[in-house]
């Protein structure tokens, strides 16, 4: 039976920093009937996949395995300094490791990235990471795995794990019954949403894919409008388009994080050891969801606090060490001037216009940050973060 308080709202609150749109989720009398399922994990593949679901709330004081292999080790760290930033992206260009391109015809990053894993003979995760607050990522990545405005996509996509959507395990008993429950109380200011909202999505992922029911996908537009964690409406409608374009484009549509209701679990923890918990559960709840006689090709949509290669990469790699596991920095859409790697292009700009004007793909060898940084155009938008982000070319870097 479902606990409901106000320590609950606060931890969706904080763990999801709602803005606006919580009028639903308010309390009322009445519960769905909701049953801890038990997951259905597949047993170890001829990809050498673990079949495993990890338990974050096993043992929440002990730490998380952490250990680093000696190539994690030995990653490289983006620039911070200005200077060193700009010298390296003049060295990358009009080499195989900067290709530019443009917005109407992604093509030649897709390309470089197609290169990077067509013949992989195993499982391909590839992890964007993505800004919230920018303009375009979502779309940029919606482009990836659909034939979108140019026909084009990265290649034979097979899952897209969203992180907007949580799972746990606890779902409703009838989803169907839970559905028209939800379409006849929704708008009403005591509805029982918030029931369905902290808890397992994949079933009403599921049951959209399976059954194309209108409700289904309303049901997910009503979701993310309520625990968006981003300002950006872009952003929120690129979830959406996601769900929504799955059936068409013949990839799985996933659940990418733990429910609401398991971050509130977590509150006790340190930040960094909250995200560790979040990362190991993603990985093993991702490659438990997946076939076993055939190759697949994951995209993981999630921030870019999760898609730094010492973070969500290590657990996947862990959970599943004969796939290859590429990662992927999202920049751009805005200029962020407390990161060195914007600085550096706008200092660029100055001199040769394209550095602001064109998006690129830039390929990066031994370093932690990521695999790849797609850059689109920022025009003449901005964005700051108080504080800045110390230690950190392109993104937050935890110790």
């Amino acid at each position: 039976m479902l606990v409901r308080t106000t320590t609950a709202v606060n931890r969706l609150v904080n763990s999801l920093t709602c803005r606006g749109a919580l009028a639903i989720l308010v309390f009322s009398n009445g519960f769905y009937d909701l049953e801890k399922s038990k997951c259905v994990i597949t047993e170890a593949g001829s990809g050498g996949r673990e079949a495993f679901f990890a338990d974050p709330f096993s043992d929440l004081d002990a730490p998380v395995t952490t250990n680093l292999s000696k190539e994690e080790m030995s990653y490289k760290t983006l620039p911070e300094n200005d200077g060193a930033m700009e010298a390296l992206l003049v060295e990358k260009d009009g080499t195989w490791d900067l290709v530019w391109f443009d917005v109407s015809d992604p093509s030649p990053a897709f390309d470089m990235l197609r290169r990077e894993i067509e013949g992989y003979p195993g499982d391909v995760h590839v992890v964007v990471g993505t800004n919230h607050e920018m303009e375009g990522h979502v779309e940029f990545i919606n482009e990836m795995v659909t034939a979108g405005k140019d026909g084009k996509k990265l290649g034979h996509v097979t899952h897209v794990a969203l992180e907007m959507f949580g799972a746990d395990g606890r779902r409703p008993k009838n989803p169907h019954e839970a559905l028209e429950r939800w379409a006849s109380e929704k708008d009403q200011a005591g509805n029982c949403a918030y029931d369905l909202y902290q808890h397992d999505m994949q079933w009403v992922l599921d049951l959209y894919q399976k059954s194309a029911d209108s409700r289904a996908l309303e049901f997910v537009e009503a979701y993310v409008k309520a625990c968006a964690s981003f300002r950006n409406k872009e952003a929120v409608a690129g979830n959406v388009d996601a769900v929504r374009a799955a059936p068409e484009s013949e990839y799985i549509a996933l659940a990418g994080d733990m429910s609401i209701w398991s971050i509130g679990k977590l509150e006790g923890l340190s930040p960094s050891a909250q995200y560790e918990r979040r990362e190991e559960f993603i990985a093993s709840y991702v490659i438990g969801r997946l076939r076993t006689e055939e190759r697949e090709l994951v995209v993981y949509h999630i921030g870019l606090e999760h898609s730094e290669k010492r973070e969500l990469p290590k657990y996947l790699r862990r959970a599943d060490p004969a796939g290859k596991v590429v990662s992927i920095a999202m920049n751009g859409g805005a200029s962020d001037e407390t990161l060195s790697f914007d600085r550096a292009l706008n200092r660029l700009s100055r001199t040769d216009r394209k550095w602001a004007e064109r998006p690129f793909i830039l390929r990066l060898c031994g370093y932690r940050e990521a695999d790849y940084v797609i850059h689109l155009p920022c025009g003449d938008r901005t964005i700051s973060y108080e504080g800045g982000r110390e230690h950190s070319a392109i993104m937050i870097l935890r110790k």
